[in-house]
């Protein structure tokens, strides 16, 4: 329901990103050489490769404290009353 503003933030990010590195390689491979440059961007990407794994594993401890979620939790629950709230909860 509330997914289209996470996917426009991510839309827009890597549109930017896009943008971005290509503007910043020309000084980065002048400045690190081309093996320091590939590294320092296989660096950046296999941290961000974890972003999701991370998101698997501490997803429910993040969910739990969000105010957003537990507002909609209990809207949700006010709404519907039974089988939304038992799906919600598995959440």
């Amino acid at each position: 329901m509330y997914s289209a503003s996470a996917l426009a933030a991510c839309s827009m990010t890597r549109s930017i990103a896009g943008a971005l590195i290509p503007l910043a390689t020309d000084k980065m491979l002048e400045s690190l050489g081309i093996a320091w440059s590939c590294t320092v961007l296989a660096i950046i990407s296999a941290g961000l490769g974890v972003v999701p794994f991370l998101f698997i594993a501490y997803g429910e401890k993040i969910r739990a404290a969000s105010r957003f979620s537990k507002e909609l939790k209990a809207q949700a629950g006010r709404t519907d009353g039974g089988e939304l709230t038992r799906s919600l909860s598995a959440v």
